[in-house]
């Protein structure tokens, strides 16, 4: 049995044993049902949630058409080098890596740079309503990041030396 794990890759299915366990590799990386299988993209063929998971995320599933696809609360947004993956829409102040998982809900949204949905500049968050705009902002100020100041105060600093 695979799940018993390995001395050599001739005792695997797979034919690839690493620290005593046998694991898929290459262009099947899926281990299910002591089978390797291919990777699914969303509206991939699939047998198991696994292989769909395995591109699209915690969120995708395999359905009873056998298709891979975003579970109840998710979406599929196009990630550069990912493809599309299942993502679940953010509400205001939650975490987030992309701005588009904020703007799934709701407009005028964006992921701050703390990883918080938060309103646009010149928008302020309104319980049971959204992003609307004026001037009482509940989401970021209008300032310079500290990424910013850094990088003036280097260039200040090789400005003054160099004088």
């Amino acid at each position: 049995d695979e799940n018993d794990g390995c001395d050599e890759n001739s005792t695997c299915v797979s034919n690839h044993c690493l620290n005593g366990r046998c694991v898929c590799n290459g262009e099947k990386p899926v281990y299910q049902s002591l089978k390797c299988h291919t990777a699914q993209p969303i509206g991939g063929k699939c047998l198991h949630s696994s292989q769909c998971q395995w591109m699209a995320g915690a969120n995708a599933h395999c359905n009873y058409k056998g298709k891979c696809r975003c579970g109840k609360n998710g979406v599929p947004m196009h990630i550069p080098i990912y493809g599309k993956y299942c993502i679940e829409p953010k509400v205001f102040n939650d975490s987030c890596i992309y701005s588009d998982e904020c703007q799934l809900i709701g407009t005028n949204r964006y992921c701050n740079e703390h990883f918080k949905c938060h309103c646009i500049p010149g928008y302020h968050y309104q319980m049971g309503v959204g992003c609307i705009a004026g001037s009482h902002s509940a989401g970021p100020p209008l300032h310079i990041t500290s990424h910013v100041w850094l990088w003036l105060s280097l260039a200040l600093v090789f400005v003054t030396t160099t004088l």
